[in-house]
C-alpha cells in the first residue's frame, strides 16, 4: 500500500518562507513536467538538476537520484530560470488563465525574494550570464522586463518594446542581449546603451528555441521540423524533419542533439554535427531507446555535458546519457510514485481518516 503524503499548498499568505523543509525522496511530480534546468557545476563533477511540474512542485535532483521536493505553488509551474552565480530559481507559475506570477526563490535558505503578479502571460523567463538581471518575457506590448537582481528594482535596459519573445539570451559580459520573437524576428541589443544594434527577419513560430556553438547557431521547431540557422547572418542553415522532436542541447554544446518520438514506445537519440561553424552535418543516430509512451509519453528534456534529464506528461523522471551504442536499451526510471494524494481528510474520535 503506498505511503500517505499531505501536500502542502502554499498561497499567498506565506509571502517570505517556506512553509517546511524540502521533502527528499524519488517521488515522481503528481502531473506533467513542464521544464527541467541544470545548475551551474560549481565543484566536482556533481550534476544538479530542477525539474517543474502542472503540480506547483519544484524539485532538485542531486548525483545519486534523490530529489528535494518543494510544492511553492497552488497552480502549475509553466518555466523556470537558475542563476548561474548564485542560489536563486526563478518559477512562472500560472493556470493558463487569470493567474500569471514570477517569483525568485533562494533554494538553500527557502525564502522568496521577489514576486509579481502579472496581468498577461509570461512567454520567456531567464537570468542574464553574469546574473545581474531577470529577465521575463510578457505577452504585453511592452515585451520583455528587466529585473536588477541585487534590489530586485525595474530597470530600462532596452530603449524599444521588443514585442513578444519566447527566447532571450545574454552575451557573458552582458553587453549583448539577444531576443527571438515568434512573429519571425532576431533582434540584438546593446545592454550598455539600450540601442538596437542588428534586427533580422528569420522563420516564424519556432518553440524549443536555443543558441549553440558559442551562438553561432540557434536551433528551433516548427511542424515537426528542426531549423537551424546562422544567428550573426539570420540566415537558414538547415531544416530537418523529425517525428515529435526534443530539443535537448544547451549554449554550451557545440553540437544539436535531440530527440525523436514515433509515438509508440521507440525513442531515437539524435545529433546535428557542426561542421567548422558554417554548417551541420545530416542527423546521425547516437542510440535508440524502448520509453514511455501515449499519456506517459517524454515532453521535455535537457543534455548536460554526456548525461540527459528527460521528463513526462504524467511526471516521471528518466536519465540516459549520449554514449553511441547499437543496441535498443530501456530508458531508465530514476522516479517512483510511492505517495498518494490526500484529497480529503475527516478526524474521527482517536483517529484521522484521509481520502486518496
Amino acid at each position: 500500500m503506498k505511503k500517505l503524503f499531505l501536500i502542502l499548498i502554499l498561497t499567498a499568505a506565506f509571502t517570505f518562507t517556506l512553509s517546511a523543509q524540502a521533502h527528499i525522496s524519488t517521488q515522481s511530480h503528481q502531473a506533467q513536467i513542464t521544464a527541467i534546468k541544470s545548475l551551474p557545476v560549481k565543484s566536482g563533477n556533481e550534476l544538479t538538476y530542477f525539474t517543474a511540474g502542472d503540480d506547483g512542485f519544484l524539485i532538485k535532483w542531486s548525483d545519486n537520484n534523490e530529489g528535494e521536493h518543494y510544492q511553492i505553488s497552488d497552480v502549475g509551474i509553466k518555466l523556470i530560470a537558475v542563476s548561474p552565480n548564485s542560489n536563486y530559481v526563478a518559477v512562472y507559475e500560472s493556470d493558463g488563465g487569470s493567474v500569471n506570477k514570477v517569483s525568485v526563490w533562494d533554494w538553500r535558505t527557502l525564502t522568496r525574494k521577489f514576486y509579481k503578479k502579472y496581468t498577461d502571460s509570461i512567454t520567456s523567463l531567464e537570468f542574464s550570464a553574469k546574473g545581474t538581471y531577470l529577465i521575463v518575457g510578457t505577452a504585453s506590448v511592452d515585451g520583455a522586463e528587466f529585473y536588477n537582481t541585487s534590489n530586485w528594482s525595474k530597470i530600462n535596459k532596452i530603449r524599444a518594446n521588443t514585442s513578444i519573445v519566447n527566447y532571450i539570451h545574454t552575451s557573458d559580459t552582458e553587453k549583448t542581449a539577444v531576443f527571438y520573437s515568434p512573429a519571425g524576428s532576431l533582434a540584438y541589443y546593446n545592454m550598455q546603451t539600450g540601442q538596437l544594434k542588428e534586427k533580422f527577419t528569420v522563420i516564424q513560430g519556432l518553440s524549443q528555441v536555443v543558441l549553440y556553438n558559442s551562438n553561432i547557431f540557434l536551433a528551433g521547431v516548427r511542424d515537426n521540423t528542426i531549423y537551424v540557422l546562422n544567428a550573426y547572418k539570420g540566415t537558414t542553415v538547415t531544416s530537418i524533419k523529425a517525428s515529435n522532436p526534443i530539443i535537448l542541447s544547451s549554449y554550451k554544446d557545440s553540437n544539436l542533439y535531440y530527440l525523436e518520438y514515433d509515438g509508440k514506445n521507440n525513442y531515437d537519440l539524435k545529433m546535428l554535427e557542426n561542421l567548422d561553424g558554417q554548417k551541420v552535418s545530416n542527423p546521425r543516430l547516437v542510440k535508440s531507446f524502448r520509453g514511455p509512451r501515449g499519456n506517459a509519453a517524454i515532453n521535455t528534456g535537457i543534455k548536460n555535458y554526456t548525461e540527459i534529464l528527460l521528463g513526462s506528461k504524467t511526471g516521471s523522471v528518466y536519465k540516459i546519457d549520449t554514449d553511441p551504442s547499437l543496441s535498443t536499451t530501456n530508458m531508465t526510471e530514476i522516479t517512483e510514485n510511492t505517495y498518494s494524494k490526500i484529497y480529503d481528510m475527516c478526524k474521527a474520535p482517536s483517529d484521522f481518516y484521509f481520502l486518496t
